[in-house]
């Protein structure tokens, strides 16, 4: 029953995640609106407070405060979901060292099926090349004991939750000027997720997935541009790819982000996701705008799926508050 609840949620996001993951919150990041709006291509960035979802080792460049607040809200509206995550981190950094907590929650509509991870991490850089970082973190898995189908499956006899620890990790190195080689590992160490507590069930764990991605920032092109105001934008730009590998399915990412000002981006990316005998793809689109407060800026950004395949008629959306102070 379990597997068949879990099994079904995770189709449900599969034209939403890099990597179609088992336990939705605990397998695959595929949020925060900038790295979704740049198809999730992120692992090389990692950049502001959404890094402990994609690469902790992002926490070793952080300065000052940061926090990411996210609401995705899958195949429906943001009010009224079938399946909404929302997503808080903050991250503290000074000197090379960072630290974050954060906390992640995703439920179906129905509130039958619920995750919540908890975490935090630690990020340390070694001068301005190398970047490594570490993520701790509990994960808890629960159904609603009043359903009928959960409440009458003897199945959860031993009870309606679960929770258990693992650990990310994640590397990021900076190889030449504009350019960033980042990898990562989620769920490292294995986290039984298992509800039925006797030697005839088979083990549940949260799935290892590895990600290794590539971005470059078009600033190192800047001065090439003949046009001021391409070289402009071009100095706020990123390009990336990731690619992701883990529990049988395989994805990759495309993204690009354009900073038309100091306040205001686009985003584009593609990515897919197959395994099991199945694929599906999905485009993104996205953008941001920011307002200078209190020593530092605060930006709202969005972010798009369109999806394809059997999922074409379905779009996920998300909107993050991320602020540096």
């Amino acid at each position: 029953m379990v597997d068949r609840l879990r099994g079904g949620l995770a189709a449900l996001i599969a034209a939403a995640l890099v990597a179609m993951p088992a336990a939705a919150a605990s397998d695959g990041p595929a949020n925060g609106a900038r790295p979704m709006g740049m198809g999730g291509a992120f692992v090389a960035i990692s950049d502001d407070a959404n890094a402990p979802l994609y690469n902790p080792a992002g926490l070793g460049a952080a300065e000052g405060a940061r926090i990411a607040l996210t609401r995705a809200a899958y195949f429906s509206g943001v009010a009224d979901p079938l399946v909404s995550q929302d997503v808080a981190h903050i991250i503290i950094g000074s000197g090379g060292n960072g630290f974050a907590a954060g906390i992640t929650s995703l439920a179906d509509g129905d509130a039958v099926y619920r995750e919540t991870v908890a975490s935090v991490g630690y990020g340390r850089g070694f001068g301005s090349s190398l970047r490594v970082g570490a993520l701790v973190k509990r994960i808890g898995v629960g159904l609603d004991d009043a359903n009928p189908d959960v409440s009458d499956n003897p199945y959860f006899a031993d009870g309606t939750s679960v929770s258990a620890i693992t650990t990310d990790v994640g590397v990021l190195v900076s190889p030449a000027t504009g350019l960033a080689v980042g990898a990562s590992a989620q769920n490292l160490v294995p986290a039984d997720l298992t509800f039925r507590q006797d030697e005839s069930a088979e083990s549940d764990d949260a799935t290892t997935t590895v990600r290794i991605g590539a971005a470059y920032r078009l600033a190192s092109v800047a001065g090439s541009a003949e046009q001021a105001a391409l070289a402009d934008v071009l100095r706020r730009s990123i390009v990336a790819a990731d690619i992701a590998t883990g529990g049988g399915t395989t994805g990759v990412a495309l993204g690009v982000e354009l900073g038309l000002s100091d306040t205001l981006a686009a985003r584009v990316g593609y990515r897919t996701a197959s395994g099991y005998g199945e694929s599906v793809g999905a485009l993104t689109v996205g953008g941001s705008v920011g307002v200078a407060m209190g020593g530092g800026t605060m930006h709202v950004d969005f972010a798009a799926d369109i999806a394809g395949g059997d999922l074409r008629d379905n779009m996920t959306q998300r909107v993050s508050l991320r602020g540096a102070f």
